[in-house]
């Protein structure tokens, strides 16, 4: 089946794109849409009319309520190669619509397009999971809580969409990493899965003290998965529990602009967003404007892969006596940023991994890296 199947398109000759003026996002996709191809597309913007349930039902519209917000703003450029596709023609049931979301991300991915979901709730993962079958992903989640499965029985919901993936998908998640966790809300479920996959985790308070310890973790993400109930219910009211504590509209931009930035990204979605209780269209903007600071963010990166780049980066080599290691770190020449290479100690295989430049300094001390702690365990039990 062709992506267009799984569709059901914007009507851009309709009354509402009549109105936007020249220079906002409207117009741009307005105009992108009939004169650029899908396969000269880079970014495409995709509606998830999908809901759970009770409150969460709502999830469904949330795609026409955060399009109408995202019109109205200043469209970075005009020459951004960015499509609306309208909205995923969602299945009877729940495994339709994952196997609905699985085929479209292959098809746009095969076309090295950056999908961005917009709306539905976050059991979306799992079809997106499926996309991944048979390679690896690294996976990003921006959330207050765990999700994950608290019985054996339980049925694939939004609240416990990471334990069903990471069961059934632990084998293609080469990173996990959660953004924003808030600890009173980490539920035990369980754990193992966690610690299977060797999942990296950044506290809300951490986050707050140094923002820049997201960036890393958010750089080679293939998936990133935003839940707007990691947000302070203040700034964005449109969840079921007004929430005291979260990111603040400017942090959560920010961690948007980093995804934006990172040069692995396949998808970027944002869910459970319920318009029904946004106060004067507050959180359908602060959506918006997500949404726009990924796209700058993406439009505004360079390649700077040290896998592929050699002569771009500065190394530094550091040996281990103790644990008969030598770690090389990488500092790009272009953008001061860090990673540090590990060989899988079963196949030698090569990888690049994310850091700062803290952790160099870390090393330089004699103190493993954690993150590379992390590949070492998670290799060694591959083996």
């Amino acid at each position: 089946m062709d992506y267009l199947d799984y569709l059901d398109p914007i009507d851009f000759a309709s009354k509402d794109f009549a109105h936007y003026a020249k220079s906002t996002f409207g117009n741009l996709l307005k105009e992108n849409n009939a004169k650029l191809s899908i396969d000269d597309a880079d970014i495409a913007i995709v509606g998830v009319e999908s809901g759970g349930g009770g409150d969460y039902a709502d999830a469904a519209n949330a795609p026409s309520a955060i399009r109408s917000q995202l019109c109205r703003l200043n469209c970075i450029s005009k020459d951004l190669k960015v499509l609306d596709l309208g909205n995923l023609r969602c299945g009877k049931t729940k495994a339709d619509t994952y196997a609905a979301i699985e085929h479209l991300s292959l098809s746009l991915m095969s076309r090295h397009i950056l999908i961005v979901l917009i709306g539905g709730t976050q059991d979306i993962d799992y079809g997106i999971a499926k996309a991944f079958d048979g390679r690896q992903f690294n996976y990003a989640s921006i959330d207050s809580k765990l999700n994950l499965i608290q019985d054996k029985d339980d049925e694939l919901t939004e609240s416990n969409v990471v334990g069903h993936l990471l069961e059934s998908h632990h084998e293609n998640v080469l990173s996990f990493s959660y953004i924003g966790l808030q600890q009173y809300f980490a539920n035990e479920g369980k754990k193992d899965l966690l610690d299977q996959v060797e999942a990296s985790t950044l506290r809300l308070g951490a986050f707050r003290d140094n923002p820049t310890l997201a960036e890393p973790l958010l750089r080679n993400a293939n998936v990133v998965s935003c839940d707007v109930e990691s947000i302070k219910g203040l700034d964005c009211p449109s969840q079921i529990e007004m929430n005291p504590n979260g990111f603040t509209s400017d942090e959560i931009c920010r961690l948007a602009r980093y995804a934006g930035l990172g040069s692995e990204l396949n998808i970027f979605a944002l869910y459970n967003f319920l318009p029904k209780f946004d106060a004067r269209n507050q959180s359908s903007m602060l959506a918006a404007q997500m949404i726009w600071h990924l796209v700058e963010g993406y439009f505004s990166g360079v390649e700077d892969n040290p896998a592929m780049y050699g002569d771009g980066f500065k190394q530094y080599e550091l040996r281990f006596h103790d644990a008969d290691e030598v770690i090389v770190f990488f500092e790009s020449r272009m953008t001061g940023r860090w990673w540090l290479r590990f060989l899988s100690p079963i196949t030698d295989e090569e990888v690049f991994i994310p850091c700062l430049k803290s952790d160099y300094e870390k090393a330089t001390k004699y103190d493993l890296p954690n993150i590379w702690l992390k590949y070492f365990r998670k290799f060694n039990k591959k083996g």
